[in-house]
């Protein structure tokens, strides 16, 4: 494969993984009956509505139902953003009506996390190398404030010299590259 086709296949992959897309500014493509609409769900939902009440004044009852459909689908959607937006905003209000002083008393009196236990259960005293461990600095009591010794910078090795370039070495002939034994 030409390094030209792995490029353009490549393009546009992940590029949705790091950011959160909102629904209500977010590009959709409807592949509805006898129809393709591209646009903000809003858009979309507009559209479908349109197309439901244009189905209705020509008489076809089916088909403006099968719209109607599509605009509810795309009304949810809406109605879900709204209700997720309104929600984060007044988790930020409330974030924002508390003082930092109350955040860190509130912090401080949820109870800890179970995964974070800090006491070994009986079961994990049997296996090894989850018991005490010895300080760095080797005292051997594993107390926590042991200070900690820096070790002394190694000095670096000497480099080796270059070897000299064997352009006509013995057993070769330097004008045309063969082999050629000399006796």
């Amino acid at each position: 494969m030409r390094q030209g086709q792995q490029n353009r296949r490549n393009r546009g992959r992940g590029r949705s993984n790091n950011r959160s897309s909102n629904p209500l500014s977010r590009n959709y493509e409807s592949n509805g009956p006898e129809v393709k609409i591209k646009g903000s769900a809003a858009h979309i939902a507009e559209k479908y509505m349109a197309l439901a009440r244009d189905a209705l004044s020509s008489g076809n009852p089916v088909t403006a139902e099968n719209y109607f459909q599509h605009a509810e689908h795309y009304n949810r959607i809406i109605q879900a953003a709204q209700a997720k937006q309104e929600e984060h905003a007044a988790a930020q209000t409330a974030k924002a009506n508390t003082s930092k002083p109350e955040r860190n008393a509130e912090r401080r009196s949820k109870p800890p996390k179970e995964d974070s236990e800090a006491p070994a259960k009986s079961s994990d005293a049997a296996i090894p190398g989850t018991g005490d461990q010895p300080s760095i600095n080797g005292n051997g009591n594993g107390a926590a404030n042991d200070p900690v010794v820096a070790k002394p910078k190694r000095k670096p090795r000497p480099r080796k010299p270059k070897a000299a370039p064997a352009e006509a070495s013995e057993g070769k002939d330097a004008t045309d590259g063969s082999d050629n034994i000399v006796a």
